[in-house]
């Protein structure tokens, strides 16, 4: 099992490496908590019930979250963020949509 999961995890051998996972675009690490910088928000719908009531999450330009891997598209992330939603599946990001400062801070100069 790996550390930090409930569980074991079943991999195929070819899957597991000795050498250190490649580093991840735009120089972020996994764990590390970025802010979405967009210009627009995202929306995703989902039908998360067996009643199919449809819902709306929106990520909006501010939104905190984590790096939880390397995304499905190229030069993307694979980040979980802290609304309901996004939390419960990983969301790919483009890493010029993403930053280590929060673009909707108040500048103090």
């Amino acid at each position: 099992s790996f550390s930090g999961n409930r569980g074991d995890i079943h991999c195929r051998a070819e899957e597991l490496s000795r050498e250190p996972a490649p580093s991840l675009p735009g120089g972020f690490i996994l764990g590390e908590h970025l802010y979405f910088t967009g210009a627009s928000p995202i929306i995703k719908r989902r039908l998360p019930r067996t009643d199919f009531e449809l819902e709306l999450d929106i990520l909006v330009r501010g939104s905190r979250g984590e790096v939880v891997g390397l995304g499905l598209e190229p030069n993307s992330l694979a980040m979980r963020f802290s609304n309901k939603a996004w939390c419960s599946e990983n969301q790919p990001v483009n890493v010029a949509s993403l930053s280590r400062d929060n673009p909707c801070a108040v500048s103090s100069v």
